[in-house]
């Protein structure tokens, strides 16, 4: 929903200047709205970066990795869309911000509570990881769908959660 605002949002600049552009070379209309569209993505990222730092204090663990989450699935799709664009500095750092979010993930497994489930989740995100520097060094499109498809389902189940946990024991043994 929010990313819809902002599409509106741009969409609106965008008409604003093509109102005026015929009073201005064509440089000067790109340079300025190559400075607009700059403004606009850095205050995106601000407000993206204020809502999470926000909540963190305030979230338990299970939320915590559910934004980790959230903020790992983003990042895969902010990666594919880059790819698509060719904008390769832009791709190279969604994929970083991929591969240190599922780092954090896999260092916060506790082996001894977890056990094979933990050993299993660790695989995953170290697969996900390699998967992410062979997509990054040969521009592979379908390896970061592939590593967003595995995070996805591992997403769903963060995110049935706590209504699993807050549901009767009998309800959970059904």
């Amino acid at each position: 929903m929010k990313n819809a605002a902002y599409s509106e949002y741009y969409l609106s600049l965008l008409l604003r200047f093509l109102a005026i552009m015929p009073i201005m070379n064509t440089s000067k209309f790109i340079t300025v709205f190559t400075i607009m569209k700059a403004k606009i993505c850095r205050g995106i990222a601000a407000y993206r970066n204020v809502n999470t730092t926000a909540t963190a204090p305030y979230a338990d663990s299970i939320q915590l990795t559910q934004m980790l989450f959230s903020a790992l699935v983003e990042s895969l799709a902010e990666a594919e869309g880059h790819m698509r664009r060719n904008a390769f500095e832009k791709k190279a750092g969604s994929l970083n911000r991929a591969s240190k979010i599922l780092l954090g993930l896999q260092d916060s497994l506790d082996f001894e509570k977890g056990q094979e489930l933990a050993i299993n989740l660790s695989e995953i995100y170290d697969y996900a990881r390699r998967r992410l520097f062979q997509a990054s060094l040969k521009n592979d499109l379908a390896a970061v769908q592939e590593v967003r498809g595995l995070i996805s389902e591992i997403d769903s189940a963060w995110q049935l959660l706590p209504s699993v946990l807050s549901a009767p024991s009998s309800a959970i043994a059904s």
